[in-house]
């Protein structure tokens, strides 16, 4: 009997655990890459929206941007897909052309204009390049 209610104490306690880390409310739990919206991921609370995160399908790994929703809503203005590079009247630069490639999107709140200097991510590694409006930038 014992036995019976430590186990159930133990099972318990790890679904609470289970909940706080994938229920988390308020904080992004997918990405947005261009394989589609993959996760959901735990998140902790350290990735907000618009974050760079990353994700995997079929095994294979995708950078992209954190969101709220499986739908790709990031909760701010910005629902277009960003990743086959359109722009639009006032939009703002959100990719970084670099020695690696032209990364992103990235989050950018307006205080990044075309040909600042930016970063981006792509397998665990930065790279220092000019902000631009779009992939096909090269």
């Amino acid at each position: 009997m014992k036995r019976s209610i430590r186990f159930f104490m133990g099972l318990s306690g790890l679904l609470m655990m289970s909940g706080l880390l994938y229920g988390q409310g308020g904080v992004p739990r997918y990405c947005r890459t261009d394989a589609g919206v993959l996760g959901p991921y735990p998140n902790d609370g350290r990735v907000k929206v618009g974050d760079s995160c990353y994700g995997t399908k079929n095994g294979k790994r995708y950078e992209g941007v954190a969101v709220m929703s499986k739908s790709g809503g990031s909760g701010d203005e910005d629902s277009g897909d960003d990743s086959a590079g359109s722009t639009r009247k006032g939009d703002v630069p959100r990719y970084c052309k670099t020695d690696a490639g032209v990364l992103g999107p990235y989050p950018n709140d307006g205080r990044v204009k075309v040909g600042d200097s930016c970063y981006g991510t792509k397998n665990g590694n930065r790279y220092e390049g000019v902000a631009v409006m779009s992939k096909g930038d090269n």
